[in-house]
């Protein structure tokens, strides 16, 4: 029983076969099956989910930093020009 633990196997059923007790452990084995799927559905919402926060966040820091970007080239100033220098920094790291 050990080695076959040690080989990968999941469970036993030890002979003479008790129905009973196989239906309790299909049943068993059901059960966890359904909450493996559950989770792995719930990790692909939650990955899907993170990918799109950071896609919408990112979506308007860019429109921002192209903007600042095309102030700098036409704003002489040194204060805006420091400014937008600040925000695009910081948006870039």
């Amino acid at each position: 029983m050990a080695r076959g633990l040690d080989a990968g196997a999941d469970d036993f059923i030890h002979k003479p076969v008790n129905g009973l007790e196989l239906r309790a452990r299909v049943r068993s084995m059901l059960r966890i099956k359904q909450r493996h799927d559950e989770l792995q559905t719930m990790m692909r919402l939650r990955a899907d989910l993170s990918d799109m926060i950071i896609h919408d966040i990112r979506s308007p820091l860019t429109t921002i930093t192209m903007y600042c970007d095309l102030l700098q080239r036409y704003t002489p100033q040194p204060e805006a020009q420091e400014a937008l220098h600040t925000i695009t920094a910081r948006w870039s790291d």
